[in-house]
């Protein structure tokens, strides 16, 4: 009787022991299917922005000036879109700029603001709303 017990008690540790280390390696892999993990998409998107405006291309509101920027920094495989809110000293909403800021799919987005100025004054903010992504093939 004692080895029945101890032999059942053997297969039911193995049997969670096996389940562990298959949720824990499903885990892993889905997380770094791409080879790149969430939080490092999340980073190149922030720091492409901060790139941009330290730049001042952010600052120009040509759409074609920070495609260009956009496409230079971006790493291959992947896309990302931008939408420009532009507010005036008075925070009236004056006009937008949207790069490839469509479609669906797995991405990861976040805000940046940024302020325009004309000698020491601020003569316009604007809000930066932005998704990084794999490219989908196609």
């Amino acid at each position: 009787m004692r080895a029945l017990i101890l032999t059942t008690d053997v297969i039911f540790g193995m049997f969670v022991a096996i389940a562990i280390i298959a949720v824990t390696l499903s885990f892993v892999n889905s997380s770094y299917e791409s080879g790149i993990g969430d939080l490092s998409m999340k980073r190149i998107a922030s720091d492409i922005i901060a790139v941009l405006d330290y730049n001042g291309t952010l600052d120009t509101l040509n759409a074609a000036s920070i495609e260009s920027g956009i496409n230079h920094l971006l790493p291959k495989g992947m896309e990302m879109g931008v939408n420009i809110t532009v507010y005036n000293a008075s925070f009236s909403r004056t006009g937008s700029v949207a790069i490839n800021y469509g479609g669906g799919g797995r991405r990861y987005g976040g805000r940046w603001g940024f302020a325009g100025f004309r000698g020491m004054k601020a003569d316009k903010f604007a809000a930066v709303d932005y998704w990084i992504g794999f490219r989908e093939a196609g």
